[in-house]
């Protein structure tokens, strides 16, 4: 079975054709220590991740993303890959719902 390292640099081409999208969900960064928003402007990026996960404030926002960064752990440690992935589908959904409701 041949099988593919997904490519990190695909997904955010993908996601760039959309300007709304792309601003939307900022990439996050695992480390040792944790996790931290990757974005130039670190209040920005906060605010377009809380956005992203349809977080009223930093709190839910900081313990929603500790829950995806548990539930994307492959092996014994966490994955870039797959928590970009739940992410995405996280802000796909809210946005689906907020279409709904609008349209």
């Amino acid at each position: 079975m041949n099988t593919t390292t997904p490519d990190p640099n695909l997904t955010t081409a993908i996601a760039a054709s959309d300007q709304t999208s792309a601003a939307a969900a900022p990439r996050i960064k695992l480390s040792s220590h944790g996790f931290s928003i990757d974005h130039p402007d670190p209040e920005l990026g906060e605010q377009l991740m809380a956005n992203a996960l349809g977080a009223t404030d930093r709190e839910a926002m900081e313990g929603i993303l500790r829950q995806l960064v548990r539930a994307s752990v492959s092996g014994d440690s966490p994955d870039e890959v797959n928590l970009s992935f739940m992410i995405s589908r996280f802000h796909t959904a809210r946005v689906k719902r907020r279409n709904t409701r609008c349209g």
